[in-house]
This record gives C-alpha cells, sequence and structure tokens, in this order.
C-alpha cells in the first residue's frame, strides 16, 4: 500500500532569497487535475543535465531509479503537479508513484500561510534605515560602539542610554573621552572606513533617571544633544515622527536594528507585540511604560536577546512607538 508523503520545509537562513525571473521563480500548484498521457518533465535528479519524460507508465529506455531522487517535483504545462516520495525497493520497469500536489493543496495553502506568519523576517535595505544612527564613544583614538538611536530632530536622536560627557569623571572616563554617531548609511562594516560626512561628535546627553545606567526595569531613555546639525536628504536621512497618540494592540511591528545572521547590517524585523497583562505576569517587575514585543517562533538557538540592540526603535505603522531597553 502506497501512502501519500508530503512535507513543507520553512527556509532556516531568515533572509528571505529575492525572486527573480531570470534566476529564481516560484512554481504554481495546479488548480485543476492533469489529465492522464499528460506531457511532463521531472527537472534535477542525479542526472541534472537531462529532462525526464515522466509518462503515465516507464519503459526500459527511461531508468527512473537512476534519474528521479526522492522530493523531486512532476512538472506538467508549468505546474507542479507531484512530489516523488521514497521507494523502498526500485524498479525501472514499474510506474514510479508521485504525490499528487493537487489532492493536497488546500493543506499546503494553509501551511504555507501558518509559515508565513511565524517567519521572522529580516528585512535588508530596509527604508527606516533612514532614521537610525549607530552612537557610540571615542577614548584614546579608539571608537566604541555603544548602541543604535533614532533621529528625532536635526540635532537630537533618541535612544535607550547614553553616558553625559559634561561630567566624565562620574561615569569613569577621561575628560578627553567624546562621543560620536554615524548617520545615512545601511551598514557599518568598519567603522574607520565611515566617510566624515557621515560623523557627528556630541559631548551632551540627557537621561530620565539621572546620569547612571537605570536598572534593568526601569524606564530606560535618553536624548543626545549633537555638536552640529545632521544633513538630512530625503529618502535618506529623515527625522524619524514623535507618535502623536499611544499604541494599540493589533498592530504591524519591526525592531529596525543589527540581526543576528546580518550583524553590520541595519535591518527590519518583525515582532509579536504581546498584551500588557501577560507582559506583566510574565515581567511583575515591568514599567508603567513597557511594550513586551518577542520574534515569531524564532528558528534554532537564538532567540530575541541575539536580535535586538539597545536603543533600536520598535516602529508599529511607521510610527516611533518605543525604544529596545538593554
Amino acid at each position: 500500500m502506497l501512502a501519500s508523503e508530503v512535507a513543507m520545509l520553512p527556509l532556516a537562513n531568515q533572509k528571505a532569497s529575492k525572486l527573480s525571473s531570470k534566476i529564481v521563480e516560484s512554481m504554481l500548484l495546479p488548480k485543476i487535475g492533469i489529465g492522464e498521457r499528460a506531457k511532463c518533465i521531472v527537472p534535477g535528479g542525479v542526472r541534472t543535465a537531462d529532462q525526464t519524460l515522466c509518462e503515465l507508465h516507464y519503459t526500459a529506455k527511461h531508468p527512473h531509479c537512476e534519474q528521479i531522487v526522492d522530493g523531486s517535483p512532476l512538472v506538467c504545462k508549468g505546474f507542479i503537479i507531484g512530489i516523488g516520495g521514497t521507494v523502498k525497493t526500485c524498479n525501472s520497469y514499474s510506474p514510479r508513484p508521485f504525490t499528487g500536489t493537487f489532492y493536497h493543496r488546500v493543506w499546503m495553502r494553509e501551511k504555507i500561510a501558518e509559515i508565513d506568519a511565524n517567519t521572522l523576517i529580516l528585512e535588508e535595505f530596509s527604508p527606516l534605515a533612514k532614521h537610525i544612527v549607530v552612537f557610540g564613544l571615542i577614548d584614546g583614538g579608539q571608537k566604541y560602539p555603544k548602541g543604535l538611536g533614532v533621529i528625532i530632530a536635526d540635532n537630537i536622536v533618541l535612544t535607550h542610554y547614553a553616558q553625559d560627557l559634561t561630567e566624565p569623571g562620574i561615569h569613569g572616563l577621561s575628560e578627553n573621552t567624546i562621543g560620536f554617531i554615524i548617520y545615512g548609511v545601511q551598514h557599518v562594516y568598519n567603522l574607520k572606513t565611515i566617510p566624515p560626512s557621515h560623523e557627528i561628535e556630541w559631548i551632551e546627553a540627557k537621561n530620565l533617571n539621572g546620569p547612571h545606567h537605570p536598572t534593568q526595569y526601569k524606564p530606560q531613555i535618553a536624548l543626545i544633544k549633537l555638536n552640529s546639525t545632521i544633513n538630512l536628504e530625503s529618502g535618506k536621512v529623515e527625522i524619524l515622527p514623535l507618535p502623536k497618540r499611544n499604541f494599540t494592540n493589533g498592530t504591524e511591528c519591526v525592531v529596525v536594528g543589527f540581526g543576528y545572521e546580518m550583524k553590520h547590517w541595519i535591518v527590519a524585523i518583525k515582532v509579536i507585540v504581546l498584551n500588557e497583562s501577560y507582559c506583566k505576569h510574565e515581567i511583575p517587575e515591568v514599567n508603567y511604560s513597557a511594550i513586551c514585543i518577542d520574534i515569531p517562533n524564532p528558528m534554532g538557538d537564538n532567540d530575541q536577546c541575539d536580535y535586538f540592540t539597545g536603543g533600536a526603535p520598535l516602529v508599529c505603522d511607521g510610527v516611533l512607538t518605543a525604544i529596545i531597553d538593554l
């Protein structure tokens, strides 16, 4: 007795492949059944240069045991109508069974929707990168990145926490320590290669709860005052306005920061916003202004701790909603 074999696998790499008509294309599922004796092909297989003609019955002229591997698609009239399953004992003089996709199309579409809903999206070249800066300290001629921030005015950056360098001694820093930001870039491979036109220094910072880093569950929010103004440029460097109303549940949100697999790139990461009661149940110490988020069904051993950077913004429906704490 032959059993149907159908499985669906989400890609382990979180960065989605770009579909191109010349390089990569998606294949369509059939809307109607394919008639008998249809002219079909099985792409690939051990002999990748061959395209085996697949008819109702095979003959000795078409040794399918050598040509077809488990999971090979059966393609007829541009539609994928079957998937080759595992054959315990293969006989080239007998027909080769394929599981028909037409009969399982409803199940496949349901699972595709489920996978899409639970797939972590890392959007490389995110248009939201135009609002983001990398900030840090310069001490002894060396640059030390401290986190991310958001441009909210041409001379103000919003972040989670920044040391006020007007009083470097209370932070254990030398009097020569200065701050820097990098803006208008999609990635940061090497801080030494950033053009001077994309860098601004700063000294003064204001933190909500005083000069020292707040404890874990206290509100973390800071403003960095730049020594000069940012050169704003439409589409490349822009202000992200502060919200005019409070966040509402059900809004689509992303965190704009450094992704786990693309740690030098500024990417948009799809997140799930958890309801307030669940958030307070899981973290009783959470502060009154906190918004709890998670990533959808993270794959492998990575979790939100791997994907989020302090100071990265939570953007919901294009609106600045929160700042990632550290």
